[in-house]
């Protein structure tokens, strides 16, 4: 877990979803007509993984209500 301050761009989408493991998850991606790359992303070894297009600026749990940076 990461305490540091992200530098977020200006345009930027919150991308919510439920882990097979039962997490709430959040994956904050970089918004921008032009996408060049998509990016993988898996939350744990039981989760499938999804691809989200932009860079990947965090990825975050809900905890007690608090989404937590990890």
């Amino acid at each position: 877990m990461d305490a540091n301050p992200i530098d977020y761009p200006l345009d930027w989408m919150p991308t919510e979803f439920t882990c097979k493991c039962g997490t709430k998850c959040r994956v904050d991606v970089e918004f921008s007509r032009w996408v060049e790359v998509m990016n993988f992303y898996r939350h744990c070894g039981k989760d499938k993984g999804q691809y989200f297009p932009g860079r990947i600026i965090a990825s975050l749990e809900e905890r007690d209500g608090v989404w937590v940076r990890i």
